[in-house]
């Protein structure tokens, strides 16, 4: 293959995927916060595996703690504003 080719098809690739970056920019974004969520409760997870508890009880226990947390950090909130 030529030289010239390949800076064609290179060029090619680069533009489809900026295209694709465009696109499905709002999607890039909840695979972001889900993998930055999901590396914040790793910790959780192992300690709780640890401790002997099952690894599938382990993450929904897990997931259980983040989503309590999330709620009483946010009725907080509300609380504070209808005071």
């Amino acid at each position: 293959m030529s030289t010239s080719r390949q800076w064609v098809l290179a060029g090619v690739l680069a533009l489809v995927g900026l295209l694709a970056a465009a696109v499905l920019f709002d999607v890039l974004g909840t695979v972001f916060f889900a993998i930055t969520v999901a590396y914040v409760l790793v910790p959780l997870h192992e300690r709780f595996v640890r401790r002997g508890i099952a690894s599938w009880w382990a993450s929904a226990a897990a997931t259980a703690v983040a989503f309590v947390s999330v709620v009483l950090f946010f009725a907080s909130f509300g609380f504070l504003l209808y005071r």
